[in-house]
């Protein structure tokens, strides 16, 4: 069974930046760690020195020296642009949160990303920066993660796939209509700029057609709450991020096993 969701991406465009022959320069600063290992934090950094580093830059990881100034760089060595992340852990999952800032305008823009593992980060983050930066370093996209208050979410949203609409109430409830005329509540609360929504109701073997029947009856009965952690984007007219789900394993009609804490990409655009 394959269902929206895994987190993932939101990209706006910027203006064109035309780069000198000169490699740019790109300073990464130590991560911000909460909860997270420190071994696993090191590795996570290394991916993204030794990204940035693939993809054209030369990169360091010194911090500034204050007392120089200009540190003593000539304007060909001074980074282009700076990041810092914060590595964090919620209830649900687990965040890496960057600020890419553009030297020259003072610009900041601002990546999101939740995973489970590292190997799952590094997948995501690999492919978003893949689209960020341009093999010639002419364009910059920026996965914009935006400020997030409890009005902006409230009322009705689209999604493509067996979700019809959802419709999300200012007392923190709310409800999805499948297209198999199913209806499903729900509660949503906001942690940390993220929009978690979470099942509140019996599972139904309509929520996951198109399955076979047995096959939807019998997950019915084993699988777990759906959740949903989304953050906002595009000026409050989309969300996106992942849905957490129990993905059927089956053969035919029979229900051969399940898999627990699957994930995939999701959006929802709000009804004009």
């Amino acid at each position: 069974m394959k269902k929206p969701g895994a987190a993932v991406a939101f990209l706006f465009f910027l203006p064109f930046l035309i780069f000198s022959q000169e490699r740019p320069r790109f300073r990464l600063h130590p991560f911000v760690v909460e909860g997270i290992g420190g071994e696993e934090a090191k590795n996570i950094e290394a991916f993204f020195l030794s990204y940035l580093g693939d993809i054209g830059f030369i990169v360091s990881q010194e911090e500034p020296d204050f007392e120089t100034g200009d540190h003593g760089l000539s304007l060909s060595q001074t980074p282009l642009y700076t990041m810092t992340g914060r590595l964090r852990q919620n209830e649900y999952s687990r965040f890496l949160d960057l600020d890419i800032t553009d030297e020259r305008s003072g610009e900041r823009y601002s990546f999101s990303y939740s995973f489970k593992n590292s190997n799952e980060l590094i997948l995501k983050a690999h492919s978003s920066l893949s689209r960020a930066f341009s093999a010639d370093h002419k364009a910059l996209e920026s996965i914009v993660r935006e400020r997030i208050r409890a009005e902006q979410v409230w009322g009705t949203w689209k999604s493509d796939g067996s979700i019809q609409m959802i419709r999300l109430e200012r007392n923190g409830t709310g409800m999805i209509l499948f297209s198999s005329g199913a209806v499903m509540r729900l509660r949503h609360t906001i942690e940390d700029d993220t929009l978690v929504v979470v099942q509140d109701s019996p599972n139904n073997e309509r929520f996951y057609h198109p399955l076979p029947r047995n096959v939807a009856r019998e997950l019915a009965e084993k699988a777990d709450p759906m959740r949903w952690e989304l953050l906002l984007s595009d000026r409050g007219m989309v969300l996106r991020g992942i849905v957490v789900f129990t993905e059927a394993v089956y053969d035919e009609n029979t229900l051969t096993g399940v898999n627990r804490e699957t994930t995939d990409a999701v959006e929802w655009q709000r009804n004009r």
